[in-house]
C-alpha cells in the first residue's frame, strides 16, 4: 500500500475512483442554467456585435450558445467481406452511401480507410496462404538432381 499526501490508497475505495461518469461540475451547470435563462437575449447581442466588428466577444458568447456537434456513430451497414472483390462491393456502397447523403465526409471517410485497412489484411493473409504453399510445393522437389 502506498502513502500519498497522507491519505493511503484503499483498494475497493469507492471515494478514490473520481466523478462518477456523467456527472458535471457544479459550475458548468450554474454557467449553463445562466447562458439558457439568456440566450435568446444573448444571441441578439450577438448577432449586434457581429453587425458591429466585434468578432471576439460574439465568438465567446456563440461558443457558449453552441458547443461544437459532437460527431453520432453512422448506422450503415456493410456486407461480411472476405474476399477483395467483396472488399470492392463495400467500397462502392460506402461511396454510393456518400453521394446519397446516408454517410457524412467525415464518416465516409473513416469506413474508407477501415476498409482500406483491411484490405492490407487480406493482401497479408493471401500473400501468406500462397508461401505456404509455394514452401509446401518446394519440399516435395528432389534437390539432389
Amino acid at each position: 500500500m502506498s502513502e500519498r499526501r497522507g491519505r493511503p490508497f484503499q483498494p475497493g475505495n469507492k471515494c478514490g475512483r473520481g466523478r462518477p461518469r456523467g456527472s458535471r461540475n457544479k459550475k458548468t451547470i450554474q454557467w449553463q442554467e445562466m447562458l439558457s435563462e439568456h440566450g435568446a437575449a444573448l444571441l441578439k447581442k450577438c448577432v449586434l456585435m457581429a453587425m458591429q466588428d466585434d468578432s471576439a466577444d460574439m465568438r465567446l458568447c456563440m461558443e457558449r450558445l453552441l458547443p461544437p456537434c459532437k460527431q453520432s456513430p453512422a448506422q450503415f451497414p456493410l456486407p461480411m467481406i472476405t474476399t477483395v472483390a467483396e472488399l470492392v462491393q463495400a467500397q462502392a456502397a460506402v461511396l454510393e452511401g456518400f453521394s446519397r447523403g446516408e454517410l457524412t465526409g467525415s464518416h465516409a471517410e473513416t469506413m474508407s480507410e477501415l476498409l482500406d485497412k483491411f484490405r492490407h489484411s487480406l493482401e497479408t493473409e493471401q500473400l501468406e496462404a500462397r508461401l505456404r504453399a509455394l514452401e509446401q510445393r518446394g519440399t516435395g522437389i528432389d534437390h539432389a538432381s
